[in-house]
């Protein structure tokens, strides 16, 4: 339904007004007048009476109930238009609320600052992976990333700006990684990756890209410009460790490459 419809739909005047709209008879139904040419599917329907009840939650409408052909094939009395009713401002606050507990569960279940799952989520995730790639015998490979000197931009420039350098970082990690992988801010200052169906030699190729690019991408705070940087550590799954032991080895190859002189790629070797 489009809002922008001159003359409007009858759904549209419903959404617009908020109100229940009973029509008895299309043909003679003045406000307004709604050709046949305007409603595009008036064949599909026996009669020609009908009620359009706006869905409303928290004054907003959600949604339209259109209710049509009533079995006897005569027009909607009263007391069905008071049922109609009622059961619209039913499914308006119902899709209200399931759109708020949808809203409250992914607060739950990501980082609010950079969108990423948090590390519950994170764990969870790379769990379930794990079983889908030792069922189908897939590669997969967790990279460890640690954001390079946060605590010096912290104490030098104000937390305000170590935060800006996690959302620059966060988002040149996501520019690098495919929709199927799965990010995570692991912690204050590390992140990590799940790449699905990928093995060491493609985990290496995004990982560097992240490495290189974030490394010329420094940030612009105030009259001030940051040098960003990322150590990175990868895993790749053996069909036979715990999620615990490959985040695990994982930090191993992270400490290999911060010990390395930070902004460097290190692999964990089995």
């Amino acid at each position: 339904v489009s809002l922008n419809q001159d003359p409007p739909s009858p759904m549209t005047v419903a959404v617009k007004c908020k109100q229940i709209i009973k029509i008895d008879n299309f043909d003679n139904f003045k406000k307004p007048n709604i050709r046949k040419s305007q409603r595009s599917f008036s064949d599909n329907y026996k009669t020609t009476s009908c009620v359009i009840a706006p869905l409303i939650s928290h004054d907003r409408v959600v949604g339209v109930l259109n209710m049509a052909d009533p079995i006897e094939g005569n027009v909607i009395d009263s007391e069905k238009t008071a049922i109609i009713d009622l059961i619209s401002q039913l499914l308006g606050a119902s899709i209200g609320n399931i759109k708020k507990f949808q809203k409250i569960q992914l607060q739950a279940a990501t980082d609010g600052m950079t969108g990423f799952a948090n590390n519950k989520t994170f764990y969870d995730s790379l769990e379930r992976e794990l079983i889908r790639a030792a069922r189908y015998k897939e590669k997969l490979s967790v990279l460890m990333i640690d954001v390079d000197n946060l605590k010096q931009i912290n104490d030098t420039f104000g937390h305000r700006a170590g935060d800006e350098a996690l959302e620059k970082i966060s988002r040149h990690i996501k520019k690098y990684i495919r929709q199927t992988d799965i990010p995570a801010r692991y912690g204050g200052d590390e992140f990590a990756v799940i790449l699905t169906n990928s093995g060491i030699k493609n985990a290496k190729k995004a990982a560097q890209r992240m490495v290189d690019n974030i490394h010329k991408s420094p940030l612009k705070w105030k009259e001030h410009k940051i040098n960003l940087s990322i150590s990175v550590g990868i895993c790749l799954y053996d069909n036979n460790s715990s999620a615990k032991e490959l985040i695990c080895n994982a930090d191993k190859a992270l400490y290999e490459a911060k010990k390395e002189g930070k902004n460097k790629v290190a692999v964990f070797e089995l």
